[in-house]
């Protein structure tokens, strides 16, 4: 790594302490990921569960149905996240009097279009991957600072795609390395959790240890979405600076 590079740990560390601070980033983390995750986790659990049930095609379609808005407010959690993330860009110390409910307004005019602009991401970069893989993750590392721009300067999509693949001009290896880091020391314990508590906690047990097994499950992967963001705020920050310079 170059000198001046900042850490994985130098950046998880500072975006925790940020959250640590900052009571509307626990509030944002927990009313619209943690629930909503633990609620369509849960009723997705109890459908699977009623697969021998003559209603199950029914229930199947209202679990969809219940779905939908659930994760749009995740997406909404995401934006609340990236909008109260937006005080990194001039210090990461502190704490603010600003309220979830003023994070959250300021955040409803973004939940749309991270949405479409994730979808639309989506499908760019799975286009790329039929090609060939190295292509994919190309388009993946080119636009991942994509939803940071649209908050910090208000870009439309086009416009922060290509903000985002003129930051990251140069430093597609570094971004590499960061996703690669990110998903190990954030997303791998989640992801093992899961995968564990699915198999001990999976047959035969009762609607309240579905719940408790889907409220872990869904903390876990709310902390590491919400200092995921954090850290990309951090290095849009410092690539950004080297940029402008």
């Amino acid at each position: 790594m170059r000198m001046g590079m900042p850490s994985v740990f130098s950046l998880i560390g500072k975006a925790w302490s940020f959250a640590m601070h900052q009571k509307v980033i626990r509030e944002s983390a927990f009313w619209l990921f943690i629930v909503p995750g633990t609620i369509l986790g849960t009723v997705s659990s109890a459908v699977d569960s009623a697969k021998d049930h003559p209603e199950f095609p029914a229930l199947t379609v209202l679990n969809i149905l219940l779905a939908l808005p659930l994760i749009v407010l995740s997406y909404w959690g995401m934006a609340s996240i990236l909008v109260a993330g937006r005080r990194l860009l001039k210090s990461s110390a502190g704490r603010t009097r600003t309220s979830f409910r003023a994070v959250r307004k300021a955040a409803t005019h973004f939940v749309l279009p991270l949405l479409f602009t994730d979808i639309l991401r989506t499908a760019h970069i799975i286009l790329w991957s039929l090609l060939l893989i190295i292509p994919g993750i190309i388009a993946f590392l080119r636009t991942i600072l994509i939803p940071v721009i649209i908050i910090s300067e208000g870009r439309t999509m086009r416009a922060a795609l290509r903000r985002s693949q003129e930051i990251l001009r140069g430093r597609l290896l570094r971004t590499l390395w960061y996703m690669i880091a990110f998903g190990g020391f954030l997303f791998l314990p989640a992801v093992a959790t899961d995968f564990f508590l699915l198999s001990v906690l999976q047959n035969g047990i009762s609607l309240w240890m579905i719940l408790i097994r889907e409220s872990v499950i869904s903390a876990l992967y709310a902390i590491a979405t919400t200092l995921f963001l954090l850290c990309l705020i951090l290095l849009y920050k410092e690539w950004t600076k080297k940029t402008n310079a």
